[in-house]
């Protein structure tokens, strides 16, 4: 059953609209035809099984049965001293396959001087988590 990063779990029955990039992933990628059963999880620890629908012209996640959550009892937390950014990309995906849950991004004295840009940090560690199962 594939994974995919739905934001807002809650409820059985509740209808979630899906993101653009994850609907692209579903329906282009990886051909996907409504219906098609899926386990999303929300970055929370919280999972549940559901179906793809297209309804309108946006698609959507039916949520159906929570599962059990994911992740482990006790949050693990990673100080990460910047690099430069593919070792950075490489360091957040290995330490989420590993198990991390909280990153914490540092300079050091001997740090490169780039800020790094969050939103793709987040996006590989949301990768990285859907395809490891965590």
């Amino acid at each position: 059953m594939r994974r995919f990063s739905v934001l807002g779990l809650g409820v059985t029955g509740q209808r979630i609209r899906l993101e653009d990039a994850t609907v692209h992933h579903a329906t282009r990628v990886l051909r996907l035809a409504p219906n098609t059963p899926i386990l999303a999880f929300d970055g929370a620890g919280n999972q549940a099984t559901g179906r793809l629908v297209l309804s309108e012209e946006q698609w959507f996640f039916d949520q159906e049965t929570p599962t059990s959550p994911t992740m482990p009892g006790a949050p693990l937390h990673l100080l990460l001293g910047l690099t430069k950014p593919p070792a950075t990309d490489r360091a957040v995906r290995m330490a989420t396959e590993a198990g991390a849950t909280h990153f914490h991004l540092f300079r050091a004295a001997r740090s490169v001087h780039r800020d790094p840009k969050l939103d793709r940090l987040t996006r590989i560690a949301t990768e990285a988590a859907r395809q490891c199962g965590r």
